[in-house]
């Protein structure tokens, strides 16, 4: 992030700047995400924490497997049973 600014007035103990981030909204379900903001400067003589996070939340649905057996129930003699399974969204490739 190039150009951002916060600056801390000559008897102040804090200064307040925002910045916007704006993500690429995927179609695929994802764990958090994280953006790690860092602070540099020359000017600066004392020691500052490493890097502050911000969290980016995930909107997508997490996927869904329903599964259906057929016949639920085999007699002791032996069988065949089918087993379906349906995604609640398709696969992205």
């Amino acid at each position: 992030m190039e150009g951002f600014t916060l600056t801390i007035l000559a008897g102040a103990t804090t200064g307040t700047a925002s910045f916007d981030l704006i993500p690429i909204d995927g179609d695929i379900d994802e764990l958090q995400e994280r953006v790690r903001l860092s602070i540099t400067s020359s000017d600066i003589f004392f020691v500052i924490p490493p890097g502050l996070i911000v969290f980016v939340e995930d909107n997508d649905p997490m996927p869904e497997l329903s599964r259906v057996l057929t016949p639920a129930s085999i007699s002791e003699n032996g069988g065949t049973s089918t087993v379906t399974a349906t995604l609640r969204t398709a696969p992205i490739a």
